[in-house]
């Protein structure tokens, strides 16, 4: 037993300097380790301003195809609260009833008016989130908008053939339209100032930030209208029926 003990003694005073390699590496490994993630999850939440593209798509109770693109910046003023700019631009098209009918022997020619308006908007609004799992977060925030938008007119005649014998009426495959006619006495214009409650959820990594958005636009405008044997208006609006959906991608930066 003395001679294993004295064998023993005398293999680890031999290796002792290898034993202190192994640990001093292991040590070194662990504390390199640990410092990478410090400063990685460091550098995750020091990262309090963002910059990015969105686009939003609206739906009310009006036949209105409606979109809307624009950037934002974000920057964080507490731990979980936000501040964030918008700069938008928006585009609509509206379709109106037909306004006139001509027949002529056996076709008939409807005429139709389409809006098309350019918008532009600023938005300022405050952020506040929780984190729900990881990387997911949930939030909700609230943003004030200002726009302007202005219209034009266009005419198009749409001509289809009539079943004169069994008396049809109905538009059919055999339909032709005219090449869109501006008018240009018509004129229309927007001026509005919306607020938008949302709530929404966002992925946030590294550097990038990925959400979704939805809300209610309460909508303030003044609207106007002009032009020959064109309705004539000028009226306050109040909308509380408007919905949107915003998806965005954010670069993360400090």
């Amino acid at each position: 037993m003395k001679k294993i003990l004295i064998v023993c003694t005398i293999l680890i005073t031999a290796n002792r300097s290898y034993f202190m390699k192994i640990v001093l590496k292991s040590c070194s490994l662990l504390f390199c380790s640990l410092l990478a993630m410090s400063v990685h999850a460091q550098e995750i939440k020091n990262k309090t301003k963002e910059i990015g593209l969105f686009v939003e798509l609206g739906m009310d109770n009006s036949a209105a195809s409606n979109g809307l693109y624009g950037v934002q910046f974000k920057k964080e003023t507490k731990p979980n609260k936000s501040i964030r700019l918008q700069l938008m631009y928006q585009q609509k098209s509206f379709r109106s009833e037909p306004y006139e009918y001509s027949f002529v022997k056996d076709t008939m020619k409807t005429t139709q008016t389409t809006q098309k308006s350019n918008g532009f908007y600023g938005g300022f609004g405050i952020e506040q989130q929780r984190q729900f799992y990881k990387r997911v977060f949930l939030y909700a925030s609230i943003d004030a908008r200002l726009g302007y938008s202005k219209s034009v007119f266009y005419k198009t005649i749409k001509s289809s053939s009539v079943d004169t014998l069994n008396g049809v009426y109905s538009t059919n495959p055999y339909s032709s339209y005219s090449i869109p006619e501006k008018l240009s006495d018509w004129k229309a214009s927007r001026y509005s100032f919306d607020i938008l409650p949302s709530i929404g959820s966002k992925l946030i990594f590294q550097k990038l930030t990925l959400g979704v958005e939805t809300g209610l636009n309460i909508s303030n405008s003044y609207l106007s209208q002009s032009g020959s044997m064109l309705k004539k208006y000028s009226i306050y609006d109040l909308n509380i029926s408007y919905m949107q959906f915003r998806a965005y991608i954010n670069y993360r930066f400090q």
